[in-house]
């Protein structure tokens, strides 16, 4: 089974200070990425942008195509954020015997209207194929409509649900979907279609500056795939383990 997995840039960052990782969840959870490959486990790691990229993007407007003179200087530097704060995440899966590669979206994904459009994936399955583990993230890209604009990682995920995973997990900083967004609802255990509308319409964005739709945006397209998902919280990393494990744990699961 190929488990696609994102770290979600509010675990793996400190989303609302510019720039911050949070060195510690990262070697942790890239970690128990490296446990579980060493047992055989075919991962696609996605990471979100979280504090590297969030405040700049939102600042520059390239949510919604570049600006003015300086546009495409704002674009570079954007995605040379995404890419530094990748490099930490690939630094630490290799460091712990992972054979991570990364994969840029600037560099292989087109939008057309701020939706994904064309996905170049050829060489990031051949890389999956032959035993390596591909690394790719949020990012800044060209639009087909708007010249430029920004798939999520979540966007990503849901190609990945689409075409090849058999399952996805989303590593966040809470214990999974809530029913309320103030961090303190109750722990909503499994999302299905019959209670999905009524799930849904509790979610409404995130408390941190997210370009790319906060928390609804997360869930929104769950329920069309072909493969369970599910929201975890990364602070606890044996609950990621459960999910791998197929026992039960504190998350959400989605049952499409």
């Amino acid at each position: 089974m190929i488990v696609a997995i994102k770290l979600g840039g509010s675990i793996i960052t400190q989303k609302s200070k510019f720039k911050t990782p949070n060195l510690q969840a990262i070697d942790a959870l890239c970690a128990l990425i490296s446990e579980y490959y060493k047992k055989g486990v075919r991962f696609i790691v996605v990471h979100g942008a979280g504090s590297y990229a969030h405040i700049p993007s939102k600042e520059y407007g390239l949510a919604d195509g570049i600006r003015g003179d300086d546009g495409q200087v704002h674009f570079a530097y954007v995605h040379s954020l995404c890419e530094e704060l990748s490099t930490l995440i690939i630094n630490s899966l290799v460091g712990k015997g992972v054979p991570a590669i990364s994969f840029h979206p600037a560099t292989f994904v087109i939008q057309k209207n701020k939706l994904p459009f064309k996905i170049d994936d050829k060489m990031l399955l051949r890389y999956l194929k032959e035993g390596f583990v591909p690394v790719t993230h949020g990012d800044v890209v060209l639009d087909n409509s708007i010249r430029t604009s920004i798939i999520s990682g979540d966007a990503l995920m849901d190609y990945f649900g689409k075409r090849i995973a058999g399952k996805l997990i989303f590593v966040s900083d809470v214990d999974g979907l809530l029913t309320s967004l103030d961090g303190k609802g109750e722990l909503i255990r499994e999302v299905t279609r019959d209670n999905f509308k009524g799930v849904y319409s509790v979610v409404s964005g995130s408390k941190h500056v997210d370009v790319t739709g906060g928390m609804a945006g997360k869930i929104k397209n769950l329920m069309s795939l072909k493969c369970p998902s599910y929201i975890v919280s990364g602070k606890h990393p044996n609950r990621i383990r459960s999910i791998l494990d197929g026992r039960n744990d504190i998350y959400t699961k989605f049952i499409p």
